[in-house]
């Protein structure tokens, strides 16, 4: 269901295009696509907020922009293979992607969703390797890898104590019960 952000999403101001991406209109849509997500909502606490998140987004795509530049760059080089840095992208925005909650949370709860999304999220990376590795390119897996491992956690929903913690058990015991099963 759609629903209409406009009322909530804070006005950002606008930033001007780095010259340095090959590709500007990718830079120009994650920006339009941050300010869409629920994330970007002003707080309506005070007038000054929404300036002082379009100040912190702008320092924040600069510091991302910087980081794509060099480290990301730099770890493609040293795999030697230009699918690290694309699989690391497409496992970051896997990992921030599985965002588990329930009301309310609890221990039990985070465990279950976690070995659940462990033991199917390590099938995926399988299939993944295999195909990269059919195509001639096991750095993607490589990279996706690390970039899931990189991506902020998304499992705490911050309404339970131990929450998080249960989750990351549930993940790695899932895990390692689909490597028992199906081992890489």
């Amino acid at each position: 269901m759609l629903v209409s952000l406009a009322a909530t999403t804070c006005g950002r101001a606008s930033a001007s295009e780095p010259d340095v991406l090959a590709t500007d209109g990718w830079y120009s849509g994650y920006v339009d696509g941050y300010e869409a997500s629920p994330y970007a909502s002003n707080s309506g606490m005070s007038t000054s907020y929404c300036d002082e998140y379009a100040a912190g987004f702008d320092e924040g795509a600069a510091a991302l922009l910087q980081w794509q530049i060099g480290e990301a760059l730099a770890a493609a080089e040293e795999f030697a293979d230009a699918g690290w840095y694309a699989g690391y992208m497409d496992g970051r925005a896997g990992s921030a992607s599985q965002v588990s909650n329930s009301d309310p949370p609890n221990y039990v709860d985070g465990y279950n969703t976690g070995y659940a999304i462990g033991k199917a999220e390590f099938e995926e990376w399988h299939s993944a390797d295999m195909a990269a590795q059919a195509a001639g390119d096991a750095g993607w897996y490589a990279g996706f890898t690390d970039g899931y491992n990189d991506a902020p956690a998304a499992n705490n929903s911050g309404a339970a104590p131990g929450y998080a913690d249960a989750y990351s058990t549930g993940y790695s015991e899932g895990v390692a019960s689909r490597q028992a099963e199906n081992p890489v």
